[in-house]
């Protein structure tokens, strides 16, 4: 919650209300556990005894395990899905980003070539006929 509300007021340039809201909530709450605020130093602890115990469900999932092949295929999907999908949008935006300055180009350097300047670029600034021969 804290990066979502430092990102949102990065890119927008303005404090983010309800972000702060949610995220003063979330500390109020988290305060109210029977642990308090010691809860995130006990994490660890707790951790090392369940690992400590060989605690199944808290176990490292292990590439070599076969029963967890599923897993692993599906991770890799959506790995791969991911990159690709994320690729196509660094693309698109880059071959925007090029046809704007691309056309941007062409239209300064076609009205350098023609003559005009910049504020009479465009048909309605051609001036009008008022007579039909």
């Amino acid at each position: 919650m804290t990066a979502a509300t430092a990102q949102i007021a990065l890119e927008t340039r303005r404090i983010p209300t309800r972000c702060l809201v949610v995220l003063g909530l979330c500390v109020v709450i988290t305060a109210m556990t029977p642990l308090g605020w010691t809860l995130w130093t006990e994490i660890p602890p707790t951790l090392a005894r369940l690992r400590h115990h060989q605690v199944l469900e808290w176990k490292p999932a292990g590439l070599g395990d076969l029963p967890l092949l599923p897993f692993w295929l599906i991770a890799t999907a959506v790995a791969v899905l991911g990159v690709r999908w994320l690729s196509q949008q660094v693309r698109g935006t880059a071959v925007k980003r090029c046809g704007a300055r691309l056309d941007r180009f062409t239209r300064s350097s076609s009205s350098r070539r023609s003559g005009l300047t910049g504020s009479t670029r465009g048909p309605r600034s051609m001036p009008r006929r008022s007579w039909v021969p």
